[in-house]
C-alpha cells in the first residue's frame, strides 16, 4: 500500500488564520498491484473527515471549516484555529467510499500542530 505524499508532512496552524490542504487517496495503478487505497479505475466518492485531539477527544467541529470535499481521489479540508480546544497536537482520521460503494480508511494522519504564534 502506498501512502499519500501529504501523509509526510505536517500542517501547522495558527490563532485567527485557517489552512487548507489537499490529500489524494491513490487507485491501484494496474488490475494486478496493490499499490493503492482503491482499486485499479475506481475512484472515491464520498468522505468523510474526523479530528481529534491528542487524548482521542474528537474535535472536528471545532476544528473543521466547512464540507471536506473530493474530486480525482484528492480529498481537500479546510482547518481552523480551534479555540476551544487550544495549542497542541492534532490527528486527522479519513474514512472514504469508492466507486463501487466499499468503504475504507487511510491511516490515521498525527500532524496536525496547532501553535499560539506563528514564527518570525
Amino acid at each position: 500500500m502506498s501512502t499519500p505524499t501529504a501523509f509526510t508532512g505536517s500542517i501547522y496552524i495558527y490563532p485567527n488564520t485557517s489552512e487548507e490542504f489537499s490529500i489524494e487517496i491513490p487507485a491501484d495503478t494496474s488490475v494486478y498491484s496493490n499499490d493503492g487505497y482503491i482499486g485499479y479505475g475506481k475512484t472515491i466518492v464520498d468522505v468523510d473527515c474526523q479530528l481529534y485531539t491528542s487524548d482521542g477527544t474528537n474535535c472536528t467541529s471545532a476544528i473543521k471549516v466547512g464540507t471536506e470535499s473530493v474530486a480525482n481521489n484528492i480529498v481537500t479540508i479546510e482547518l481552523q484555529y480551534p479555540t476551544d480546544y487550544g495549542v497542541g497536537q492534532y490527528s486527522l482520521r479519513i474514512k472514504y467510499t469508492d466507486s463501487d460503494g466499499n468503504t475504507g480508511e487511510v491511516p490515521l494522519f498525527p500532524n496536525i500542530f496547532v501553535r499560539s504564534n506563528q514564527p518570525s
